[in-house]
């Protein structure tokens, strides 16, 4: 939470995306597969969870990662339609735009 709040601090059209896990069960399941914390911190992490989870309405879009694929699917449309948006792409159709001069007409 607190790198995405950084993140949208210093950057203006930054674009926020929350990962959301199925269930807390399934969130528990996942980090003791990793292996990656001391049982003392992964406690601490997974009693911290509920909050950390109900951020996800600060977010311009919320993805339920409970199938990778699907996941992966969404956030890869987040990623094109942001990028498509005209705002982001003002520079390119000007560049189209005076192409289409008033001789070229028929």
């Amino acid at each position: 939470m607190q790198g995405a709040t950084s993140v949208r601090s210093l950057v203006d059209d930054a674009v926020s995306i929350f990962i959301l896990p199925p269930s807390f069960e399934i969130l528990r399941a996942r980090l003791e597969r990793r292996g990656s914390e001391r049982p003392s911190d992964l406690a601490l992490r997974l009693k911290n969870s509920r909050g950390e989870v109900e951020h996800y309405r600060e977010f311009q879009y919320v993805i339920i990662n409970d199938d990778a694929e699907i996941a992966s699917s969404q956030l890869a449309s987040v990623i094109y339609a942001e990028r498509a948006r005209r705002e982001r792409q003002e520079e390119a159709a000007l560049r189209v735009l005076a192409t289409f001069k008033e001789e070229n007409a028929v």
